[in-house]
């Protein structure tokens, strides 16, 4: 997973990360997605066992996440690409 996400294109990675702020702003609560990236960190790390763990892997679980929590809140290639490296790893999100 971690593998995967270090793999996308960091420009393409940075407009899609532009797009889920720009979305929690819109809806009303601009630190959204930022606590969830935060969040995600000490789960990625208890999922790996390791600290402080590799970047990516963090950013993988965390476009995972957003790609949920912000549903129908974004765009579906900007959903897709969050959700890439989860679902390239095999696991499953709903819908």
């Amino acid at each position: 997973m971690g593998r995967v996400c270090a793999e996308i294109d960091g420009q393409s990675w940075e407009a899609a990360c532009h797009a889920v702020t720009e979305a929690s702003i819109t809806w009303g609560f601009p630190l959204r997605a930022r606590s969830l990236y935060w969040e995600t960190v000490p789960a990625a790390e208890d999922a790996v066992g390791e600290s402080p763990t590799d970047p990516s892997v963090v950013n993988a679980l965390w476009g995972a996440a957003v790609s949920q929590a912000f549903a129908g809140r974004l765009d579906s290639d900007t959903s897709a690409l969050l959700s890439g490296p989860w679902r390239m790893a095999g696991l499953s999100l709903p819908g």
